[in-house]
């Protein structure tokens, strides 16, 4: 959490390949300071850019209405008032996100004229095992197996490509 009179920075997005922390502007890495902090960005940047509604999160994170609005507004003060996006009915991350943008640079490298560059480049996303922190909760387990699998199709379409 910024310190009062510290500039707030601008958040560039969110990792969730390799632990889960917002990525400011100048590249530093913001650490939410705990683990239900974390898990509530994790899965708003799964889902970004959707909006989630209030009960399904609370569901997920199995905490009461009261204690949900408490999260968010803690991960907001550390993270800035931008990236959460807040309706009546729930909450979205808006911004980049590192898991996106990796699926994204994947899809794209079939089509790219330099394959390898765009495989590599899909592969610089990652910075460590897929929401590792949350393994074996319900939520993650499903996204770690899929981005585990893409990550690993990618990495031998690279190693193929040579």
């Amino acid at each position: 959490m910024r310190s009062v009179g510290e500039p707030e920075r601008t958040i560039a997005s969110v990792q969730i390949l390799g632990g889960v922390h917002a990525v400011a502007g100048d590249g530093s890495l913001i650490d939410l300071p705990s683990t239900s902090q974390r898990r509530l960005l994790a899965i708003l940047a799964l889902h970004s850019p959707r909006r989630l509604r209030s009960e399904w999160l609370a569901d997920v994170l199995e905490v009461s209405p009261g204690a949900l609005r408490t999260s968010v507004s803690r991960v907001r003060a550390t993270v800035g008032p931008a990236v959460l996006e807040t309706a009546s009915t729930g909450y979205a991350l808006v911004g980049d996100v590192d898991a996106s943008r990796f699926c994204r640079a994947v899809a794209d490298a079939s089509d790219a004229d330099d394959r390898v560059r765009a495989l590599q480049f899909a592969l610089e996303q990652w910075n460590g095992p897929a929401l590792e922190e949350f393994l074996g909760e319900e939520w993650a387990d499903g996204e770690i197996a899929r981005l585990t699998e893409i990550h690993a199709g990618t990495a031998d379409d690279l190693a193929e490509s040579f």
